[in-house]
C-alpha cells in the first residue's frame, strides 16, 4: 500500500475561543442509563494555514480542489468544517538527509519525537496540539497517535532534529522552505 504524507504550515497568528459542549449518550456498559457530560473544547476561529500532501493520489487530488469538488473532507480535528481551499498548487521539491548536528529553520508544524532541541526566536510564541490520530484504519478508527509543536503566529520553528521511529520525511521546497511531512 502506497503511504500518504501530511504536513501542515500556518500563515497567520491563531485566534482561538473556548466553549463548553454537553455531550449526550448513553452508558452501555453499564445500566444503559443517559448522561449529560460537559466537555470544554477549543476552536481556531478563521485559521489561514498551507495543507501539504505526498503520496498516491496527488494528481486526483489536485483536480478535485481546483476543481471545487467536495469528494474529499478537509478536516482538522475532531470537528467537521466546511472548507474551500484557495490557490492549489503542485510544487517541487527533495526529500533532504538531515545533519543531527544542524539547526533547520521549519515553517510547519513538527511531530515532537522529531525534536532534539528548538531554539526560542524573539517574539515567537510556541503551542502543542497533543495526541492527534496519525494513522487511519477507515471507518472512523486510527492507530496510533503523536503530538505537534507549532508557532502560533505562523513563524518558522528553529530546530535541531532526532532520529525518531515516526514515519516522516522532510523535505526542501522549490522556494527553499522547509516543511515535515508525516
Amino acid at each position: 500500500m502506497d503511504r500518504h504524507f501530511l504536513g501542515i504550515a500556518f500563515q497567520s497568528p491563531l485566534k482561538k475561543t473556548c466553549t463548553v459542549l454537553s455531550l449526550l449518550g448513553k452508558d452501555f456498559l453499564s445500566s444503559g442509563e443517559d448522561f449529560n457530560r460537559p466537555t470544554s473544547v477549543e476552536l481556531i476561529v478563521q485559521p489561514t494555514y498551507q495543507i501539504f500532501y505526498s503520496g498516491p493520489v496527488s494528481d486526483e487530488l489536485l483536480d478535485f480542489i481546483t476543481a471545487r469538488r467536495s469528494i474529499y473532507h478537509t478536516y482538522l480535528g475532531s470537528a467537521f468544517c466546511l472548507v474551500f481551499p484557495e490557490e492549489p498548487q503542485k510544487l517541487q521539491g527533495e526529500v533532504m538527509e538531515i545533519d543531527l548536528t544542524q539547526e533547520y529553520s521549519v515553517e510547519s508544524v513538527l511531530p515532537v519525537p522529531l525534536l532534539a532541541k528548538i531554539t526560542p526566536l524573539s517574539g515567537s510564541a510556541y503551542a502543542t496540539a497533543r495526541a492527534v490520530p496519525l494513522v487511519h484504519n477507515g471507518d472512523r478508527t486510527f492507530h496510533n497517535r503523536v503530538d505537534f509543536i507549532f508557532e502560533a503566529s505562523g513563524k518558522p520553528i528553529l530546530a535541531k532534529l532526532k532520529k525518531s521511529n515516526l514515519e516522516h520525511k522532510i523535505v526542501r521546497l522549490q522556494n527553499n522552505q522547509i516543511i515535515c511531512l508525516w
